[in-house]
């Protein structure tokens, strides 16, 4: 069974892919809009308002908890070493289309005020 982990609302949910059913479902320490997560294959992490989580995938119980001291309770961006080549292409990929549709963009406004 595939999982997908989705981070909402100061929780964390675990739904199966195929089926989209909830598997798990855990409430964190804080309440925010935004709770960013990380999946590397072992860990499951979770950050929402101010405070970074471990938790275990398969149950989603809570390994441990850092309360990121000194560096206030906004958004936060997670990554590991482990990070797989298909999320790095695919930053590559979305820069690459951004830069395609500027040159793009930039042609169409030469062209009219060629006119």
């Amino acid at each position: 069974m595939e999982k997908l982990f989705i981070g909402m609302k100061g929780h964390v949910t675990c739904l199966n892919k195929e089926t989209g059913k909830s598997i798990w479902t855990t409430k964190l320490k804080s309440f925010t809009s935004i709770t960013n997560i990380h999946f590397d294959g072992s860990f499951l992490f979770a950050c929402a308002n101010g405070y970074l989580f471990c938790l275990n995938p398969g149950d989603g119980s809570i390994r441990w908890t850092n309360p990121l001291n000194g560096f206030g309770k906004g958004p936060c961006i997670i990554a590991s070493e482990n990070q797989t080549l298909a999320v790095l292409a695919s930053d590559s990929e979305s820069q690459q289309n951004a830069a395609a549709a500027a040159a793009a963009a930039s042609i169409v406004a030469a062209s009219s005020t060629v006119d």
